[in-house]
């Protein structure tokens, strides 16, 4: 491990795995408990694993729950719907006023609610607490739902009291995953504390909202407003949501073609102890990789593909940033066009249905690059 990933590390990273176990472990706690005294061992194992499954699809109905909390008390805030996520399947409202569903993931998410917000204040006052604060609001409003019905109905069922308490323990699971505010998570906790700390934060994550919107309307990164494009401090770079900046104005530089000038930036951001999100760093490397498989530097371009690069890439493998960064190692680095066709046969797939056109467009200039070898 890097000396700058040693940095970034923190008390989150064992605190999120350890919440995970002890919350599927109350969940078999709590079949265990009810189920026990079946006489038959496969009535009993089938109705564990029933329990398991509805305690998957529990926490599928947290997900949704938990983002409506953000579309809740977003809406609240003044801010208004951009587009929403559960797993892969994403809703947005397009420019010919219609609904569309798109594929689109992010790495590590279940589920995302993007608004827009406000005109950003420079007075400071600029609402961001309760659209970060609502969706743990809203899970646990339904774990108290649930927790009442088990008292309420002392009679019910044993099937039904282990999904109320199967509902409460994934909701208060849910709620502290995305409400601690512990370093080396990347959650609404983290966001309110983060935010809270920085005017310079507050101003970050309403441009990165904003910018998501206007990707929506379908104008570019080189296209946005000039005055986002100033890089952070090195102080600023400390706070992961600063940090979306220098993501920017490195996506600005790829975007107008100048590759080289955005592998330069990236080399040097990722030379510092710079807080980014993981998915927005190994998405970074994946341009710089790709501007070395354009100067057929092999050496260069393998030295981004570490561990944590490829666990993103395999986790978005139909993401068309990643798949482009992958054709043009296939075809520059392996000299593999069958290989290579491979790759641009799924971005052309993936490109159909993605939400962000505006990026498949700066894609696919990449890829005419890689294809001419024309740098």
């Amino acid at each position: 491990m890097s000396e700058n990933s040693k940095k970034n590390k923190g008390i989150g990273n064992v605190i999120a795995p350890a919440l995970y176990m002890l919350c599927f472990m109350i969940v078999g706690i709590l079949c265990g408990k009810y189920f026990v005294d079946e006489e038959s061992f496969p009535v009993f194992l089938e109705k564990m694993l029933i329990g398991v499954f509805i305690a998957y699809f529990i926490y599928f109905i947290h997900i949704i729950v938990h983002e409506t909390g953000h579309l809740v008390f977003g809406s609240i805030s003044g801010y208004t719907l951009s587009s929403f996520r559960i797993l892969k399947f994403l809703w947005q409202k397009d420019d010919d006023g219609k609904v569309h569903c798109y594929s689109f993931n992010i790495a590590g998410t279940g589920g995302q609610c993007i608004m827009v917000p406000p005109e950003y204040k420079e007075s400071g006052d600029n609402p961001y607490f309760l659209y970060n604060i609502g969706g743990v609001i809203f899970n646990l409003l339904l774990a108290a739902v649930f927790g009442a019905l088990y008292y309420i109905l002392p009679n019910a069922s044993d099937l039904a009291k282990v999904i109320f308490l199967i509902f409460v323990d994934i909701g208060v699971f849910s709620a502290l995953i995305n409400g601690l505010p512990l370093k080396g998570l990347e959650n609404d906790g983290r966001n309110i504390y983060m935010l809270s700390k920085s005017n310079e934060a507050v101003r970050a994550f309403y441009i990165q909202m904003k910018g998501n919107a206007l990707l929506k309307k379908g104008i570019r990164v080189k296209d946005f407003p000039e005055e986002w494009f100033v890089m952070p401090s090195d102080t600023e770079l400390q706070n992961y949501i600063c940090a979306v900046m220098a993501v920017y104005i490195c996506d600005r530089y790829f975007d107008e073609g100048d590759y080289k000038k955005a592998a330069e930036t990236i080399d040097e951001l990722l030379k510092k102890n710079v807080a980014f999100a993981n998915i927005h760093k190994q998405l970074l490397k994946n341009n710089a990789m790709f501007y070395a498989a354009l100067i057929n530097d092999k050496e260069k371009a393998d030295s981004y593909i570490d561990d944590d690069f490829k666990k993103v890439s395999k986790a978005m493998q139909t993401n068309p940033s990643i798949l482009r960064g992958q054709y043009a190692y296939e075809m520059l680095i392996n000299k593999d066009k069958e290989e290579a066709n491979k790759k641009l046969d799924m971005f052309n797939k993936a490109a159909e249905n993605y939400p962000y056109q505006a990026e498949i467009v700066s894609e696919r200039e990449a890829i005419d690059k890689a294809l001419m070898n024309d740098i």
